[in-house]
């Protein structure tokens, strides 16, 4: 909510708390999540090294637990801070493999938006056919997903949605 707010030093100082609370708990899994908020909050700060970092870090963490879908999150996330960096080859290079477990998970809402980062990359390089070929891959991606989400809320009765 901090963030959201625009509290960019609370949001920071409240991540720090929830980081060291789980340090001190040996929490992997939420050592890795507090540390990629951390950076998220970080990166918006403008401090593009640390934020760079802590994603590592949650990486290095996502890695050795299996967590694929937070591997591909944290790809994601050195993917935007190189993008900033104006870093285009390694943002290319993290948003690839994002890219490629997304699929390998078949979470085409994640895919979708991983199609848009690496075609914002593209665009900024100058390859705007490339740009254009994975924005339109991102949005029948997103249809396909939205459609499938609806079909499933009409006739399921789960409670929880991917």
């Amino acid at each position: 909510m901090a963030r959201e707010r625009g509290e960019s030093d609370l949001a920071a100082g409240l991540h720090k708390e929830s980081l060291a609370l789980r340090r001190a708990l040996g929490d992997k899994r939420g050592i890795a999540l507090s540390l990629n908020n951390l950076a998220n909050v970080v990166l918006n700060q403008g401090d593009y090294w640390r934020a760079a970092g802590l994603h590592q870090e949650s990486l290095a963490l996502r890695r050795e637990l299996g967590d694929r879908a937070g591997v591909a999150t944290s790809l994601n996330n050195l993917g935007n801070v190189a993008r900033v960096q104006g870093d285009a080859r390694a943002a290319r290079t993290y948003y690839e493999e994002s890219l490629a477990v997304r699929r390998e998970l078949g979470d085409k809402r994640r895919v979708a938006a991983a199609l848009i980062n690496l075609g914002i990359v593209e665009r900024e390089v100058g390859q705007r056919d490339r740009a254009a070929t994975l924005l339109k891959e991102s949005l029948t991606c997103a249809v396909s997903w939205a459609t499938s989400l609806a079909y499933r809320r009409r006739w399921t009765t789960c409670a929880r949605w991917p």
